[in-house]
């Protein structure tokens, strides 16, 4: 995300809100526009919806206030934060404000004191090193210290001056600081302190609370787990906002409707499998698979504690595998999404799978490892030998159901292998699933 101002259109804001977050952004809003708070922190873990939602509730907020986006991760080549900060607010303050204004003189007079703010500053040392040093034959009333503090009472009632008589607050919206170099991030953090605290210009930082942690601990060698950290923190920021865990239902199937159409191929030709139940009914776009697929989904992103973005690379991958598979293969989606999920969160469980010397059924050794996934995976593996036995012990076997496709991937299975003993099955269908963690494998390899 390129440092930007936010357009003024609230008409499209939370458009596309697959996490049903607007109502949140409408709630913040109105909180923003009456508060008398400087730094507000929206918390969420990495890939999180941070970036999405404040992008979106800048665009809520529309013109009801001045808002900036600044993206501090894109800024952290600076020594000083002080520079691009004060720059953006400028250069939106600049589109505002015409020579023709009353206030324009103001502004002018607030750059001209930013700029012997900077040359306060040592050339290529950061905020915290102030070009300042004590000369015992000045009189303290001329010192560079009084001179700089002087310098930031001007700025901060001249921002203030011009901020009433444009009677709209100013919203800076700062993202990725959890993203930059620790020592940037604590900067920024100080810069904010020292040089704004003014009624009516607000900061909100998209941030995840953990890894700002990890940064304290990481300049100050603060104890994890301590108060210190904690009140640390508090110094710079004044309210805590947390994004909830998001409900998964809405964005899944958002996606699962994107990528259906791939399914579609393999459905027509009865070359698919599904554990979940018994399917009846021919077509993709049955409500009734759709819906099995998502909760199969919903239940793996959900103990495994997937975030939004997680979710996206998952369905992604999806995608690519199935792209993958070729005339001989059957469409197994409970599979391909369970190793995919596995790839992402624990890639050393999915190497040990793939490379493990023995084609069995019985994983018990990988179940500590793979954890969650674990039960839903061996009934997988379960489903297999029941169906299959339950399809010799009938008749007559209806089309388009597990039970036919379970045959059909048998069939296909032992043909290739030029098996046909019965006994051979489990080894079989194993070493069938194995082939499709070499394609997902492969995906890995473009990520």
């Amino acid at each position: 995300m390129e440092n930007q101002l936010v357009e003024v259109n609230n008409a499209g804001a939370f458009s596309n809100d697959k996490l049903n977050r607007k109502f949140l952004a409408e709630n913040l809003k109105r909180i923003l526009l009456n508060t008398d708070y400087n730094v507000f922190s929206i918390n969420a873990p990495w890939g999180g919806g941070k970036s999405y939602f404040i992008e979106n509730l800048a665009e809520l907020i529309g013109d009801d206030a001045i808002c900036i986006s600044y993206n501090a991760w894109e800024s952290d080549f600076y020594n000083n934060p002080l520079v691009p900060l004060v720059t953006e607010l400028i250069y939106k303050l600049e589109q505002i404000i015409s020579e023709e204004d009353e206030i324009y003189k103001d502004l002018i007079e607030t750059k001209n004191t930013i700029s012997k703010i900077l040359n306060k500053l040592s050339f290529g040392i950061s905020i915290s090193g102030f070009n300042i040093s004590f000369d015992p034959n000045k009189k303290a009333l001329d010192s560079d210290y009084i001179s700089l503090k002087n310098l930031k009472e001007k700025l901060r009632s001249g921002l203030a001056f011009i901020q009433e008589k444009l009677n709209k607050k100013i919203i800076i919206f700062v993202d990725d600081l959890d993203r930059c170099n620790p020592k940037y991030a604590i900067e920024t953090l100080e810069t904010i302190k020292h040089f704004f605290g003014i009624k009516n210009i607000i900061f909100v930082l998209a941030v995840d609370k953990k890894q700002v942690e990890n940064i304290v601990k990481t300049i100050y060698g603060i104890a994890p787990d301590t108060s210190d950290i904690e009140g640390y923190l508090k110094k710079f920021i004044d309210v805590e906002f947390n994004l909830p865990a998001p409900e998964y239902a809405d964005f899944i199937n958002f996606h699962l409707q994107q990528i259906v159409k791939y399914f579609k191929p393999f459905i027509e030709t009865e070359r698919w499998y599904c554990y979940g139940e018994i399917y009846n009914g021919r077509y993709i776009d049955n409500v009734e698979f759709k819906g099995l697929i998502a909760n199969t989904v919903e239940q793996l992103v959900s103990e495994l504690n997937f975030t939004p973005r997680m979710i996206e690379k998952l369905f992604m991958r999806v995608k690519l595998t199935i792209e993958s598979l070729n005339d001989d293969d059957l469409l197994l989606p409970e599979v391909i999404f369970i190793l995919n999920a596995l790839y992402i969160c624990n890639r050393k469980a999915f190497d040990l799978y793939v490379n493990a010397a023995a084609y069995n059924a019985n994983l018990e050794d990988l179940g500590i490892k793979i954890n969650k996934i674990y039960p839903y995976w061996t009934g997988v593996l379960n489903n297999f030998n029941e169906i299959y036995k339950t399809c010799h012990q009938k008749a007559q076997i209806s089309v388009c159901t597990n039970e036919s496709n379970i045959l059909n991937l048998v069939n296909l299975i032992q043909q290739s292998a030029y098996k046909s003993h019965i006994y051979s099955f489990e080894h079989d269908i194993v070493k069938y699933l194995k082939s499709y963690a070499s394609k997902i494998e492969f995906i890995g390899s473009m990520d």
